[in-house]
């Protein structure tokens, strides 16, 4: 009797274990599956990300070389039209794209790319706005130019010898200082916060009136067949794998002369880069950004003007100086097609030179940014670009 019950009470504890054991099991295989899927949703991502991206370029392209097209964008104000190709790099991955005038030789291209397979699905959405510029050189006089809003917050910032000038408007808030040896003029508003401050030899806006007339951002010629763009000037030219594999065997970068580099840049802290020229790629810039060996020190960067060459950083997006960056010293021009973002919170910036970007935001802990002009360095650096390429960046960005 005793041996039945001691039967019967192993029967249950391995019946227990067993349904434990299956448990774990189905935890482990939903925990491997979810992973996978993850894994699996990021690659796609991506992949759909480049097939957006490819479809912005595809009308770029179709806008140089078709001359319907091309006639079209550069005289028709209200022209839009579109193209879709289906099946591009595999079966099911395609993409659309819509090109909308808002003005003569000014669009806005939307490119809707998607990838469907049996059991994932992926889509992205990338805009991008593009013009042809008539204007050949950058005004006179003037060291710091937005096409889009100037905002500063927790931020210095003297302005010497020289003006400045937005497309929009230009907002100094959070106990900021900007001084200006010369004129601040904005298209639209120049407000400021009751804690900061602005001084200006004269302010030109359309609360200040009366307002500036429109000026066009002045373009550069990053990539394009002419001889004189960046791309066909470099002495050397770098895939975005290969500058971060250069970046990681010369935690000090040397770059001399022209340096070009098809992709992003993206450093992180240990890396001091010495630019003794000017460095130009066709993504997006960031320095002293989060990330990478915490235990390294801040990074660095210089800029040296080498006679009268082409010298600064240029980027046809966005340039971003963030917070790991311990020392930023600038002989050269800052262009930045999209946002150039400085958050100074523990160093300060001075640029001998010049600063044109789509758009500036600068956050900071009272560190000091100072602007000397140097028309040569502008002129030189944007001289390139003299005949205008057929299309300029104004701006670009992505949604999911």
């Amino acid at each position: 009797m005793l041996k039945n019950k001691n039967q019967g009470f192993l029967l249950i504890l391995v019946l227990i274990i067993i349904s434990m054991l299956i448990l774990l099991a189905i935890y482990f295989v939903s925990f491997i599956v979810t992973d996978t899927k993850i894994t699996q949703s990021h690659k796609l991502a991506t992949q759909t990300y480049y097939l957006a991206e490819a479809g912005i370029q595809d009308a770029i392209w179709k806008i140089i070389n078709d001359p319907d097209w091309y006639n079209n964008f550069i005289s028709n104000p209200t022209w839009q039209d579109t193209l879709e190709r289906t099946n591009v790099f595999g079966e099911n991955k395609g993409y659309s794209v819509s090109v909308v005038n808002t003005e003569a030789a000014s669009a806005e291209i939307t490119s809707t790319a998607y990838i469907n397979l049996s059991l994932l699905s992926s889509q992205r959405i990338i805009k991008t706005k593009i013009y042809k510029s008539s204007i050949a050189s950058f005004p006179e006089g003037n060291s710091l130019f937005t096409d889009n809003q100037i905002y500063l917050s927790g931020a210095i910032v003297n302005i010497n010898d020289s003006d400045i000038y937005s497309n929009d408007n230009i907002s100094v808030n959070f106990f900021s200082t900007l001084n200006v040896d010369g004129s601040v003029s904005a298209l639209n508003q120049i407000t400021k916060s009751w804690t900061s401050f602005i001084n200006a030899s004269a302010l030109h806006s359309a609360n200040y009136p009366p307002p500036p007339t429109t000026i066009e951002m002045p373009p550069v010629d990053f990539d394009s067949a002419d001889p004189n763009s960046f791309k066909n000037r470099a002495d050397q030219i770098y895939t975005q794998q290969e500058f971060k594999d250069f970046l990681d065997i010369n935690p000090t970068a040397v770059l001399n002369g022209i340096t070009y580099v098809a992709g992003s840049i993206n450093i992180q802290k240990g890396i001091n880069l010495i630019i003794n020229g000017a460095l130009a790629c066709d993504g997006n810039f960031k320095i002293g950004v989060s990330g990478g060996k915490f235990w390294l020190p801040n990074s660095t960067i210089s800029i040296n003007k080498i006679g009268n060459n082409p010298t600064g950083l240029l980027s046809k997006k966005s340039i971003t100086f963030d917070s790991y960056l311990d020392n930023a010293t600038i002989d050269g021009l800052l262009y930045a097609g999209n946002i150039l973002k400085i958050n100074n919170l523990l160093f300060s910036l001075t640029v001998n030179g010049g600063i044109v970007a789509h758009k500036l935001d600068i956050s900071s802990l009272w560190q000091t940014i100072t602007i000397n002009i140097d028309q040569e360095v502008i002129n030189s650096t944007l001289g390139i670009a003299a005949d205008s390429p057929v299309i300029n960046i104004e701006h670009w960005e992505e949604e999911y």
